[in-house]
C-alpha cells in the first residue's frame, strides 16, 4: 500500500494491490472524510505482488508501476489526470520478482526502477532514458543473498541514492553503493541472527545520520540498526512487537518532532505504535485494534486537521485509524 496525492488535489490518496481479487484499487480522498474507490484499468486478472509510484514521464501526474504476478512481468499505468490511468507499457522478467521500487538514480532526471528476484542473488537496477522504451536497459548486481525487500536512502550522505536489501531467508542486510553514475558498488553486509521481512531509514537519534529500523515477523520484535556516517550500521536496542509484525514505517504521530514506529501485528489483529522518547529509544509498544489480519500500513495526514493518521490495510479491507487532538 502506498500513500500519494494521485490526483494533484493535495489531499493524500492511498493505492492497493488487492491480491485475492486481482486488481489494483486507488481510492481517492474527496476531503470530506470520504474516499472514492477505482479500479485502474487494465489491472484486472493479474496478481499485484509489488507497487511503487513515480513520475515516470515527467508531467508533473503520479504513475504507477506494478509487478504482476502471474504473467511475470512489470507494467507501468500512466496518469493522465482526472483520476484516469491508462497501461503504458510493460515488460517481462521472466522469473519472479520479489519487490520494485522507484528512484532516480543516476541524477538524470528520469525515475529508474529497483527490484530483485525470487529465488536469485542479484538485484536489477533499470535505467530510464525518457524515451518510449524507458526501462529496457539494465544493470545486475549479484549480492550474498536473495533480496525479498529492499528499501532506497543516502546512507552515506553523498548525495545520492543506495540500495538496502533486506535477505529474510538468509538473516542477513545488504548495501549496495551508489558511485554516482547510476551504478552500484557491494558495501556493507550485516548479519542479523534473525529473519528480516521489512525496514525504514530514519534518524532516530537525531546526529543526523540515517539509522536502520527493521522487523522480524519470525520473531515478533524489531530491531534499530545506528548509522555509524559511512554506510554502516550497528545493532542498538530490539523491542517487542505482537505476532507477526509484517511491516514498518516511522513518522512523528504525537507532534513532538521525534520519529516514532508503526507496525501491523498481522497475528494480533492490531497495530503496535513505539513513542520515541527524545533519545533514540522508544517506548514499548502500544496497540489499537484493527480488522483481522494487517499487513501493511502507511501514514500520512489523509483529512487535513494537521494530525498524522493511520492508514492500515488488511487482507480483505483498508481502514483508518485518525489521529485525535489533546
Amino acid at each position: 500500500m502506498i500513500i500519494a496525492d494521485v490526483d494533484n488535489d493535495n489531499r493524500s490518496d492511498f493505492i492497493v494491490g488487492a491480491t485475492l481479487s486481482q486488481k489494483v484499487h486507488i481510492f481517492f480522498n474527496d476531503g470530506n472524510g470520504t474516499f472514492t474507490k477505482k479500479t485502474i484499468p487494465d489491472s484486472k486478472g493479474f496478481s499485484p505482488r509489488s507497487i511503487a509510484t513515480t513520475d515516470i514521464n515527467n508531467d508533473s501526474q503520479i504513475d504507477i508501476i506494478v509487478f504482476d504476478d502471474a504473467q511475470q512481468q512489470v507494467i507501468v499505468f500512466l496518469n493522465f489526470g482526472n483520476r484516469n490511468f491508462t497501461k503504458y507499457m510493460d515488460y517481462s522478467t521472466s522469473i519472479i520478482t520479489n519487490f520494485l521500487t522507484a528512484a532516480d538514480v543516476n541524477k538524470d532526471g528520469y525515475a529508474d526502477i529497483i527490484s530483485g528476484y525470487k529465488h536469485e542473488n542479484m538485484i536489477r537496477v533499470h535505467i530510464s532514458d525518457g524515451h518510449e522504451n524507458i526501462f529496457v536497459r539494465g544493470n545486475l548486481y549479484p549480492t550474498v543473498c536473495e533480496s525479498n525487500s529492499v528499501t532506497i536512502a543516502d546512507l552515506n550522505n553523498d548525495d545520492k541514492v543506495d540500495i538496502i536489501g533486506l535477505c529474510t531467508f538468509d538473516n542477513k542486510i545488504i548495501v549496495l553503493l551508489n558511485t554516482g553514475n547510476g551504478t552500484f558498488v557491494p558495501g556493507h553486509t550485516i548479519s542479523t541472527g534473525e529473519s528480516p521481512q521489512s525496514a525504514v531509514v530514519t534518524d532516530v537519534n537525531n546526529d543526523m545520520k540515517l539509522d536502520l529500523i527493521v522487523a522480524y515477523p519470525g520473531s515478533d520484535k524489531i530491531g534499530i540498526f545506528l548509522d555509524d556516517g559511512n554506510g554502516a550500521f550497528t545493532i542498538d536496542m530490539t523491542y517487542p512487537t505482537g505476532r507477526g509484525p509484517q511491516y514498518i514505517v516511522a513518522g512523528n504521530v504525537n507532534d513532538d518532532d521525534k520519529v516514532d514506529i508503526i507496525v501491523p501485528n498481522m497475528g494480533s489483529g492490531n497495530i503496535g505504535i513505539f513513542l520515541n522518547t527524545g533519545d533514540g529509544k522508544f517506548t514499548n509498544q502500544i496497540t489499537y485494534s484493527t480488522n483481522a489480519n494487517p499487513f501493511s500500513v502507511a501514514i500520512n495526514d489523509v483529512n487535513d486537521d494537521n494530525q498524522v493518521d493511520i492508514v492500515v490495510a488488511h487482507l480483505n479491507s483498508v481502514g483508518i485509524l485518525y489521529t485525535s487532538c489533546p
